[in-house]
């Protein structure tokens, strides 16, 4: 008797644990979301994240829309970048609105159908898409949250998920070498300009000047820059590899000048990088200014000369040419 009732027992509690299985696999086939995209990104860079959306459910879904909410106000949606898929194949471009980090997509409003879009059962749409970061993007998560309606009974839901961006920020070094060269008045120096990207993520748009003393001139680079002035600025343009440089890249420039007096023998280089139109870090505002000058080696002139024998012939009526030779034989220019 008793091994009768326990064996019932057994069978109500294996029925009982089916059902709740199969009640558990039921509630869990419902729409869901998913958004990938790169984990990683610099600062001035461009990636394309895609949102699908999957019905999973028994019937089909309407009144769908899509909100993507950006990690924070350094991420920027890139305009003209949307591609919406539906399940049918059928291609759709629309910028979403934008409501503070919201973008929102409302499916209807951009695939319109009478009398609204229906998403079958099984059945997935995208939404792909370009965030850019600016020098002020910082870490964070993206999130995303798609309303729906079931179709036959008018019943609202919901899906969500996320996912985690790491903003990977640039930094640059600049030096100059020889930091200290000899020299006297007239003599051409060469220093060596060296630019490296130090940061954990690439750096962009990178622009570097080197303001040369008022004592010295301007006489070339390689590669070659822009002179204004006291000014030569080397860029993208003049340098490609300027454009945007790793983590570990350098870059050299050669810089050429003669020192034209006894003063003003000061030389500073700077180098910044950013965004277009935006300055993510400058050594000229933020610190790390490379510095060099020159140590004037001062000569004394000494001039040597022979007065040369002069004989003029008597009643000569065209008078008679004398040459003189004068040589500086000391360690200094002879001025005036």
């Amino acid at each position: 008797m008793l091994r009768g009732k326990m064996l019932k027992g057994v069978g109500v509690l294996a029925l009982l644990l089916g059902l709740a299985l199969l009640g558990s696999s039921v509630l869990g086939q419902q729409p869901g979301v998913t958004i990938t995209g790169p984990s990683t990104i610099g600062q001035c860079e461009q990636g394309t994240f895609t949102i699908t959306f999957t019905n999973g459910g028994s019937g089909s879904v309407c009144n769908i829309v899509v909100t993507n909410t950006r990690p924070n106000a350094g991420f920027s949606y890139v305009a003209g970048t949307s591609e919406i898929t539906l399940h049918n194949g059928e291609h759709y471009y629309a910028d979403p609105q934008q409501a503070g980090l919201d973008l929102i997509w409302s499916i209807d409003d951009i695939a319109p159908q009478s009398p609204s879009y229906e998403l079958p059962s099984g059945q997935s749409l995208k939404v792909e898409f370009d965030l850019a970061t600016s020098c002020s993007a910082l870490s964070g998560t993206d999130q995303v949250r798609v309303d729906y309606k079931d179709c036959a009974s008018g019943s609202p839901g919901q899906a969500t998920n996320s996912m985690s961006i790491e903003v990977l920020p640039g930094a640059v070094t600049i030096s100059k070498e020889p930091s200290v060269i000899q020299a006297r008045v007239g003599d051409t120096v060469t220093w060596t300009i060296t630019v490296e990207s130090t940061g954990l993520g690439p750096i962009r748009n990178v622009v570097v000047t080197d303001v040369l003393g008022s004592g010295l001139a301007y006489v070339s680079s390689n590669p070659p820059g822009s002179n204004i002035g006291q000014t030569i600025t080397w860029d993208k343009t003049s340098v490609p590899a300027l454009a945007k440089m790793d983590p570990g890249a350098k870059v050299e420039i050669a810089l050429t000048a003669r020192v034209a007096a006894c003063a003003g023998l000061d030389n500073k280089a700077d180098v910044r990088f950013g965004c277009d139109g935006e300055t993510c870090y400058d050594t000229a505002v933020q610190g790390g200014t490379a510095t060099a000058s020159i140590l004037l080696l001062l000569g004394q002139p000494l001039l040597d000369f022979t007065p040369p024998s002069i004989a003029l012939p008597y009643c000569e009526p065209s008078g008679k040419t004398v040459t003189m030779p004068i040589r500086n034989t000391g360690d200094g220019n002879a001025r005036d």
